[in-house]
């Protein structure tokens, strides 16, 4: 949804989703820096640590310690 131009029925300002997708950008950049990547289409095949609750992901991180 934060792809999708504003109009005058959306319930977020154009500020929030410039925010939004800056914290996104900002997350892909420390996932990088953590797996030892400099690009996402090499980041299949890095090691990660899955923590499940309910067969539901709650959360996850890469195992820089094994890189």
């Amino acid at each position: 949804a934060w792809g999708v131009a504003h109009t005058e029925y959306c319930k977020w300002t154009e500020d929030e989703r410039l925010r939004q997708l800056g914290d996104v950008c900002m997350r892909l950049a420390a996932l990088l820096k953590a797996a030892k990547k400099d690009d996402v289409a090499r980041l299949p095949g890095t090691p990660v640590e899955v923590t499940l609750e309910d067969n539901k992901m709650v959360s996850w991180r890469v195992l820089e310690e094994v890189l």
